[in-house]
């Protein structure tokens, strides 16, 4: 349990093992990726964790769903910013026993019905030559990890939602919901890893 703590929480905060699938806690992987990316292009991005997406895991590799969710997030911003909307971008998370659902929605021109039906084919981009690889890419990461991408809705002039659904897994046995400190409690946290310490930190 310990070794599988210790893998989640450093791929968590940017680490990762090649090839190497872990019980990956989304609600902080999420917010790392945002962080990562916010204010990108002049489009600040939000989470939204709700209906059981505030303590949801999927089993993955972490540089996968932080290149799934970062190109989302960048596809998402650039969209966005084209049409200068000053809302943000929303990455919504919501989970069931079976399914984590993740939604990244942005306030772009959206698409035409004859978009849709290309827009995950690597060859097809509406924004030039040479760059339709990252959707393409993303689908073919969640049918990797099990799951699917789709669009779910778009409106001309209004934005678009891609929903990206994967299997969730149960909570880790190390998982704890809540640690409940009393005044009189001293924690002390020993760990000779940067990584870890700045996980503790924060």
């Amino acid at each position: 349990a310990t070794d599988n703590l210790r893998s989640s929480l450093i791929g968590q905060i940017g680490g990762d093992v090649p090839q190497v699938k872990v019980e990956l806690f989304v609600p902080f992987v999420v917010r790392n990726t945002i962080e990562y990316h916010r204010q990108l292009k002049g489009v600040s991005v939000e989470a939204r964790f709700r209906e059981g997406g505030d303590s949801c895991f999927v089993n993955a590799h972490l540089a996968d769903l932080n290149r799934l969710l970062g190109n989302l997030i960048d596809n998402a911003a650039e969209a966005s910013a084209s049409v200068k909307s000053t809302e943000s971008v929303v990455v919504d998370v919501t989970s069931t026993i079976t399914v984590v659902r993740i939604r990244v929605i942005d306030h772009g021109e959206g698409l035409s019905m004859d978009n849709i039906e290309k827009i995950f084919d690597s060859e097809f981009s509406t924004k030039g030559k040479g760059r339709g690889k990252g959707l393409a890419s993303c689908r073919q990461i969640a049918r990797d990890l099990g799951g699917e991408i789709t669009i779910e809705g778009t409106k001309i002039g209004e934005g678009t939602t891609v929903l990206v659904e994967l299997p969730s897994v149960p909570r880790p046995a190390w998982f704890l919901e809540q640690i409940v400190v009393e005044p009189e409690d001293v924690l002390v946290f020993i760990d000779d890893e940067e990584e870890m310490q700045e996980v503790w930190r924060n």
